[in-house]
């Protein structure tokens, strides 16, 4: 018996997804070195996103710049919404940083005015993300949060 194999994504769905790595990345750098939002973004504008080596496929530079931008605006409200949805006896800086970075693009993603991506599509992204970079215990982890966290900001959550 074979097993079905997925279709090939589609460009512009791996250059978002480069982008989300990109992003997850760049928040991690922000918590590891402690620089500026600002120095790490204009980095990752300027050199990171153009190297070929770092990502498969050419990040989605407006999909990387909108995140950011609801990133640094709305930090405090971006995190006071993951916390309230973490168990009770958890906080969000209890979590790996790794974890704290793909929970706070996710969810700025969830909060962009303009999104990229339905709900469904976001969520589905950054657990890819987790499960790459934490496992499965923790993409699922991501997966609820992000669900949670779509639901109370009334975003659509079926593909019809």
């Amino acid at each position: 018996m074979t097993t079905p194999t997925k279709p090939p994504l589609s460009k512009n769905h791996r250059e978002a997804r480069a982008a989300r790595m990109a992003l997850t990345q760049a928040l991690f750098q922000i918590h590891a070195t402690q620089a500026s939002a600002e120095s790490v973004k204009d980095e990752f504008l300027m050199h990171r996103l153009g190297e070929r080596e770092d990502y498969p496929d050419a990040p989605n530079v407006a999909l990387f710049s909108t995140v950011f931008e609801t990133i640094t605006r709305d930090y405090e409200s971006l995190a006071s919404h993951i916390q309230e949805l973490l168990p009770d006896e958890s906080t969000l800086d209890k979590h790996e940083p790794v974890l704290q970075a793909i929970l706070k693009a996710g969810a700025a993603e969830l909060l962009t005015p303009h999104p990229f991506a339905p709900a469904p599509v976001v969520i589905s992204e950054y657990v890819h993300l987790t499960i790459h970079f934490c496992g499965k215990k923790q993409g699922a982890f991501v997966n609820g949060i992000l669900d949670a966290l779509a639901r109370k900001l009334n975003k659509p959550l079926s593909k019809a």
